[in-house]
């Protein structure tokens, strides 16, 4: 499954992310580390085929933070199976 994430950041800094993919927000939890550190790990595999822009807020506990640059990623299917028969 693909999963939107991001570097670690210091979890005295972010308490949650927001995830805004083509302009849907949501709210989601990170990932901690052992090390003191947190990163988002949001599964993506749900998103429609095609191309989508997001972006992402580490947010404190106030729910405050500023958006990264858009990222875009597209879903897309493989190519058709080809060659199909029998063989004996």
């Amino acid at each position: 499954m693909p999963f939107l994430v991001c570097s670690p950041i210091s979890e005295e800094d972010v308490s949650h992310f927001l995830v805004d993919i083509d302009g849907a927000l949501v709210q989601a939890d990170g990932e901690k580390d052992g090390a003191g550190n947190i990163r988002l790990h949001h599964d993506v595999s749900d998103v429609s085929l095609g191309e989508h822009t997001s972006k992402i807020a580490g947010c404190n506990e106030w729910g405050d933070g500023d958006f990264s640059d858009p990222f875009v990623f597209t879903k897309k299917l493989p190519p058709p199976v080809s060659g199909v028969g029998l063989e004996v």
